[in-house]
Parts: C-alpha cells; sequence; structure tokens
C-alpha cells in the first residue's frame, strides 16, 4: 500500500517547518512491509530539502486544470455542480493515479478537502479562531468562516485528528461534537534539539559574542511577528523597568517578519527602548542555539496556543520559561515547569524574573524536572508509537 505524506513549509516560516520536517524524518523510520511512504510536496524548495535528507519524494505540480477548478469552487453555484454531478478534483484524480490509499497531512491543508475517496489523517495545530480574536490574521480574509468549514469537514472524514495537546482535544469534542477515539494526541517535537546534538562541537560561546550584545540578563523571545504574539507584553514590561531604572535585563525579539514588525520597532524608538530591547530579524539554527544557551530565561507572551515549540525548547536547554498563564489546561501537567505569568499585569513578569533569581536551588530542581519530562513527551519513540498505532488500526479496518 502507498501512503502519501503531504509535505510543506519553508525555512522562512521555521515553526511549522521545522515541526513538519521533524515529523517527515520520522515517519520515515517507521518501517513495516505493508506499505511504502513517498513524501509529496509542491513548492521546489521542499522537494529539495527532502532529497537531500534522502526521502523518497514526489511533486505535485498545480497546473491550470488546478487553478481553474479552484477558482470556480470560490463560486456557490459551481461548488453546487461539482457536489450533485461528483465532479473530481484534480487532485482527487492525482491520488488515484499515484495509487496512493492514505494521505498523512503534516499540517492543516485545503486540500485536505479534495481527497474524494482516499482516506487521509489531519494534524490541526489550534483553534486560536474560536478565541473572538480582536487581532488581523485572525480576521481578514473570512478566516473565521474558512477555518470553520474546514475543521467541520476534516474531524468527520478524516480516519484520524492528531492535536499536539489535550485542550485542544478536549475542545474539538466540546465545541465540534468530535469523536474522542478519533482525535489522538502527541506533542510537537522541536527540531532544534537534534540540530544541537549532532554540532556539539560548534563554538557556540564564539557564535554569541558577535552579537556583540550589553552584559545583561537576556530575556529571548523567539516568535514571528504576528500581532497575537504580543511582543506588546514584554514592550511594556521593558518601558517599566525603564521608569524603575532597572538595567538589568535585555529583550530579544527573533523571528520572521509577519507585518507587525515595522510596528514594533516604531514603538520601540518612540518610547527610547532601543536599550532594553534588541530585534533580531533572521537567524540561522546554531545562531539560535547559541542564543538559547546564553539566555537567562525564555518568555513567550503568547495568546495563541495551546502549545508552542519555544516551551519544549526551553525544556530542553534547561532555560525557564515564562508562558502565558491562560493557554494551558488547569490539568495539564506542563504546568509544573512553566513560570505562568499574568498578561494583563506586566509587573507580574518583573516580580517573576526576581523572584526566580533569587531561588536557584529550587530553580535547579524545576528545570530538570523539566528536561525530563521533555524527554517523556517529545521522544521520537513515542511519536513512532502514536503513527504506528494509528496505521495499524487503518489496516485492520481495511481488512473487514
Amino acid at each position: 500500500m502507498k501512503i502519501c505524506v503531504l509535505f510543506e513549509g519553508s525555512p522562512k516560516n521555521p515553526g511549522g517547518f521545522y515541526q513538519n520536517l521533524n515529523s517527515a524524518m520520522l515517519l520515515n523510520e517507521i518501517k513495516d512491509k505493508r506499505f511504502d511512504v513517498e513524501f509529496l510536496v509542491i513548492e521546489e524548495d521542499a522537494y529539495e530539502i527532502l532529497k537531500e535528507r534522502n526521502l523518497k519524494v514526489n511533486k505535485y505540480r498545480r497546473d491550470l486544470k488546478f487553478k481553474l477548478f479552484n477558482f470556480f469552487l470560490n463560486f456557490t453555484f459551481f461548488e453546487k455542480l461539482v457536489t450533485n454531478f461528483n465532479f473530481k478534483h484534480p487532485f482527487s484524480n492525482f491520488l488515484i493515479t499515484q495509487k496512493y490509499e492514505l494521505v498523512i497531512f503534516l499540517s492543516p491543508h485545503n486540500l485536505a478537502f479534495h481527497c474524494g475517496t482516499t482516506n487521509f489523517i489531519i494534524n490541526i495545530w489550534d483553534i486560536d479562531h474560536k478565541k473572538n480574536s480582536i487581532f488581523k490574521e485572525h480576521r481578514e480574509n473570512s478566516n473565521f468562516l474558512k477555518r470553520e468549514k474546514y475543521l467541520n469537514f476534516v474531524l468527520f472524514h478524516s480516519f484520524k485528528t492528531v492535536v499536539a495537546d489535550e485542550k485542544t482535544k478536549d475542545d474539538l469534542i466540546k465545541i465540534y461534537g468530535g469523536l474522542k477515539e478519533n482525535i489522538i494526541v502527541q506533542p510537537f517535537i522541536p527540531l532544534l534539539p537534534k540540530i544541537y546534538q549532532k554540532n556539539q562541537d560548534y563554538d557556540y560561546k564564539k557564535c554569541f559574542e558577535k552579537f556583540n550584545l550589553p552584559k545583561k540578563k537576556i530575556i529571548l523571545y523567539p516568535a514571528t511577528f504576528w500581532e497575537h504574539k504580543n511582543h506588546k507584553y514584554l514592550i511594556e514590561v521593558a518601558k517599566k523597568l525603564k521608569k524603575l531604572k532597572n538595567k538589568e535585563y535585555l529583550f530579544l525579539f527573533c523571528g520572521n517578519d509577519k507585518g507587525f514588525q515595522k510596528k514594533i520597532e516604531k514603538t520601540l524608538q518612540e518610547e527610547e527602548l532601543n536599550d532594553l530591547i534588541k530585534i533580531f530579524k533572521s537567524l540561522d539554527d546554531l545562531e539560535l542555539i547559541a542564543l538559547y544557551l546564553h539566555s537567562f530565561a525564555i518568555s513567550m507572551p503568547t495568546t495563541g496556543g495551546p502549545t508552542n515549540l519555544p516551551i519544549f525548547e526551553s525544556f530542553y536547554f534547561k532555560k525557564p520559561i515564562f508562558y502565558s498563564d491562560n493557554l494551558l489546561d488547569n490539568n495539564d501537567e506542563m504546568n509544573n515547569y512553566i513560570y505562568a505569568i499574568d498578561l494583563k499585569n506586566p509587573d507580574d513578569l518583573i516580580t517573576k524574573l526576581k523572584i526566580f533569581s533569587e531561588n536557584n536551588n529550587l530553580n535547579e530542581k524545576k528545570l530538570n524536572d523539566a528536561f525530563n519530562f521533555f524527554k517523556k513527551i517529545c521522544s521520537d519513540e513515542r511519536f513512532k508509537q502514536n503513527y504506528s498505532h494509528i496505521l495499524n488500526e487503518y489496516f485492520d479496518k481495511k481488512l473487514i
């Protein structure tokens, strides 16, 4: 049986890209005589990235027929024609022609609408649009309606839905009526620790020194410049520190711009905060690792989640992470290893940074516990076992 794994992403958007890349490499390690795995890409960059890693790759080209079909699907009349007369989408025909029996979407993708009779497994990362978000990225281009339509479709057409945490699973069950047995929890597994392990001999100290940063306690925030990432909170913290004449900390923002970076830069200039906050527009993997290793703490006041890759990266590098207090479920074990911050109160982070600085023994135990938690839930074996279980169940049902 041929299994198709749709891989999409670019290093220019590192969060989702690295999550997908790590998942692809782990899926490739699952060996079973019953199936043959191919990785399907749409972008040329993705093709080269997977070929470099010796993965079996196929391309899907969005030709004129594909583009015209998708264009006309925007019109209700054509959509009804497709439904009533069972016209096949070009992607559906492609899956049949290539003899794929199962598609695994490593991230949410609209092609899930067009698998036709081919079964699929879908990954859903969040349902942030349900938070009545004020942020542009959640409201523009009818994103709310599109995501609602998408979730209501994939939840009941996919063979399995994979989510990163129990809270998202519970929300999909409570809000959308998803079937508990069809939703599988597989936590994010960051790729950065593996890159670090393969580059132990790299001179991270020298790499860090080239940034020529002042000798302060560095608070790192690795996140793309979306508005919902809430850099504003750390700007408010910096303003309070400036008023207190506290020069102990330096906040580092690093990530790719999603339309909000210039506004942040303008605010830093107007508020004269450039001595307290620095922005790095793009970093390679080793540079980011160097910053992790030399940071005092990680802060992530995002409104999007519940979970994000920097949580697990901070656990691995044994750095405290000051994380939004309203994202994780109250019963989530992860609460034991983060330092929750009140997003309505910038003073809360200042207070908790001070407390952390004064409790070395307690901190060391908590950071070690977080590292052990990371090893438990972010293990490659757990990932492969989860997907092996899904595939075994699929085979069992196919035999009935």
